[in-house]
């Protein structure tokens, strides 16, 4: 028998899939800006290459938190911080994100959503 998902786990893993839009969208900006023939910004391709692997790894981890994996609970606590960099000066995106990785934060390090995902069968 499929063991209940906590709602809780659902809204934070398809937050960290959300996030990882963000990353891809911040990466075809930055593509577009490596392509600008009259001054190509220094580093884009680069930093949109970077991005481009944010992408993925934050889709990644938002499946496998909804999968209730231990080692994504944890890689979540860590990563979903950093998407601090997508919020680009903007107040409302700044506190959109350090709220969703305070509250990331505070809920997954709960005994009982912990218990949840140690207590998932292979």
């Amino acid at each position: 028998m499929e063991q209940k998902r906590a709602v809780g786990v659902i809204l934070f893993g398809i937050g960290e899939m959300l996030i990882g839009l963000f990353a891809l969208r911040w990466f075809f900006s930055f593509q577009k800006l490596s392509k600008v023939s009259y001054d190509p910004a220094p580093l884009a391709a680069e930093i949109s290459f970077l991005f481009l692997i944010l992408f993925f790894g934050y889709i990644m981890i938002g499946v496998f938190v909804l999968k209730q994996e231990e080692w994504a609970r944890k890689l979540s606590i860590f990563l979903v911080p950093s998407a601090i960099v997508f919020a680009n000066n903007e107040t409302l995106a700044l506190a959109a994100i350090g709220f969703f990785s305070i509250a990331n934060f505070f809920y997954l390090t709960r005994a009982k959503v912990k218990e949840q995902f140690k207590k998932r069968e292979l």
